[in-house]
């Protein structure tokens, strides 16, 4: 019993049915002894949402052990086999910061690096990084592959259109923190949407990933010189005097 993710057409090593559906496969009769194998072929068209699929096979059949009596009409399933889906076989989506602690006012460099290392492209990527409260973005710091993006906002969400197999694409970005945060640990969560199309007759296969969560120790109640500085869409420079950070 073929779930909603699969689609067909199947092969069978019995003698080619033009008729095989996954209403049945008839096979004829089998004699004491004697054995049949079939076996099919499916693709995956759409991504469930465990990213498991569950497969259960039944075979009904009739038999006569006793002639004076009629028929016996039999139903069996097999054990059911659950197969795992991985979208991309498996692509990376990892969040890192160039800090191992922070005070107040510090700078952070966020890296968000997307690794393509499946067979086809990932297209439409929607990276966003939903910043914690105790950080300030930096307007007109994100860069892709070490190019400048003035305007975008890792927030609201940074666009990549294709992504080709055994590719990388690099976000970077800046914030500064600007608040104490309640438990000690700034951290946070990115997030990467993108769709795949193994099948170029089929429509696109969504996906959504996280990457590991971010924890970075806040050390206070130190106050980072650098609470007075601010971005200036090339470097940082302390407001009041024409020097960096």
């Amino acid at each position: 019993m073929l779930g909603p993710e699969s689609a067909l057409p199947f092969k069978t090593n019995v003698s080619a049915v033009a008729s095989v559906s996954p209403l049945g496969i008839p096979v004829g009769t089998l004699n004491p002894s004697e054995s049949v194998t079939i076996s099919f072929q499916v693709q995956v068209i759409t991504l469930p949402a465990n990213r498991m699929i569950t497969n259960i096979a039944s075979v009904t059949y009739t038999s006569q052990p006793d002639p004076t009596r009629p028929p016996v009409t039999t139903t069996t399933t097999t054990p059911p086999i659950t197969i795992e889906v991985n979208p991309n076989e498996p692509n990376t989506f990892i969040k890192t910061a160039n800090v191992n602690s922070v005070q107040l006012g510090d700078f952070i460099t966020y890296t968000l690096t997307f690794t393509n290392n499946g067979t086809i492209p990932a297209n439409n990527l929607l990276i966003t990084d939903p910043l914690p409260p105790e950080v300030t973005f930096y307007q007109d710091s994100v860069t892709v592959n070490g190019v400048l993006r003035p305007g975008s906002n890792p927030t609201i969400g940074i666009l990549i259109e294709t992504v080709n197999p055994e590719e990388s694409v690099i976000v970077r970005f800046f914030v500064q923190v600007t608040s104490e945060p309640q438990n000690g640990l700034i951290q946070n969560t990115a997030r990467v949407r993108y769709t795949l199309r193994p099948d170029p007759t089929k429509p696109p296969i969504p996906v959504d990933e996280t990457s590991e969560p971010n924890i970075i120790p806040f050390i206070g109640p130190f106050i980072s010189p650098n609470l007075n500085c601010f971005f200036n869409g090339e470097r940082f420079i302390r407001r009041g005097w024409n020097r960096g950070c």
